[in-house]
């Protein structure tokens, strides 16, 4: 956003009720799209089709040094990550050792559990 000479952007914002780091992240957010280097996706995309299962850092050591394409590690992440190259990543949630079902005692002291999932074995090493 350009302003008036000797008129300050604080000045600007206050006047308008905007806020500065909303106006700064429209500023980025119209930021000019990121520069590709076609002849490094086109190479990537024939390494990924020929290995599916790799991920960036694999086919960045793949350029690097069996190729010895020079590339930034990141800058094969931001690619992959631009074109949707990235391999499908299962999500792993964390999954309860027991169903959480109400207990249907009456009173205290009606029911007793012993979780052994981290006991000792008879060596002293854990089970699990």
């Amino acid at each position: 956003m350009a302003t008036w000479p000797g008129v300050s952007m604080r000045r600007v914002c206050r006047v308008l009720k905007f806020s500065r780091a909303r106006l700064r992240a429209r500023a980025v957010i119209a930021a000019a799209p990121p520069r590709l280097d076609e002849v490094l996706a086109e190479r990537i995309q024939q390494l990924i089709e020929e290995y599916p299962t790799f991920g960036y850092r694999r086919l960045w050591a793949m350029l690097r040094f069996v190729e010895g394409i020079r590339v930034n590690r990141k800058a094969v992440c931001r690619l992959l990550m631009f074109k949707g190259w990235f391999v499908h990543q299962r999500s792993l949630t964390p999954r309860p050792l027991v169903h959480g079902l109400r207990s249907r005692a009456q009173r205290s002291n009606e029911r007793w559990a012993v979780n052994d999932r981290r006991r000792a074995g008879r060596l002293g090493r854990s089970r699990r």
